[in-house]
């Protein structure tokens, strides 16, 4: 592990990672590449040839040049350039379809709140992740085992009905965001309802 890409829409945050993470005891890295808008991230994402671990926030603001929407679908493009690099997500979002669309699409090593963070989390993280073991604060790591015991097969559209819906779009007007048609995405809520039957809070 040398090289880290850290995303954050906040330079300030992303300079406190990068002091917490220079005063870790178990490793030293020889590269922090550092980007605060996706059209950045992107391109270090695109360029870089070696990237061995990437912290994501999930709040971005979105890209009008590209489909990503948020840190979750921009983590989901560096894992299709990076497969072997590990995946960091640290976010102040505990919204359940948010943490389920992370940990189900993406499966990140690891997945904290931004409350999380002190000066012992980042030696704990590294750690974790040279012994190959997931770290997970409680919520998420509930969303985790819930997703595996489930078995659940949504795919990235299920996760933008959820979103959309979610922000008060009506069904008859997702078909303005999405390439499908007003039945299918009849069939997707019907399924998603199916699925999430068991969490409160979720509207669909």
């Amino acid at each position: 592990m040398k090289n880290i890409l850290l995303v954050d829409d906040h330079p300030f945050i992303l300079d406190t990672y990068v002091n917490m993470l220079k005063k870790t005891n178990s490793f030293k890295f020889e590269n922090f590449l550092e980007a605060t808008s996706v059209e950045k991230a992107l391109s270090i994402i695109n360029e870089e040839k070696e990237i061995d671990i990437a912290l994501f926030d999930i709040s971005m603001p979105k890209n009008s040049i590209s489909n990503i929407e948020d840190g979750i679908d921009l983590a989901l493009h560096f894992k299709s350039k990076h497969p072997n690099a590990k995946i960091i997500f640290i976010t102040m979002h505990t919204e359940f379809y948010i943490l389920l669309k992370a940990v189900h699409l993406v499966k990140p090593e690891v997945f904290i709140s931004k409350n999380d963070v002190d000066n012992f989390t980042f030696t704990a993280i590294i750690d974790s992740l040279k012994k190959e073991k997931l770290f997970y604060s409680e919520e998420r790591l509930e969303v985790y085992k819930w997703a595996n015991q489930t078995k659940i097969k949504l795919d990235q559209y299920d996760f933008q009905i959820l979103s959309l819906t979610n922000k008060g779009v009506k069904t008859k007007e997702l078909i303005n965001s999405l390439p499908l048609s007003l039945s299918a995405i009849e069939k997707r809520k019907s399924n998603i309802k199916l699925t999430l039957a068991d969490f409160k809070g979720i509207k669909i």
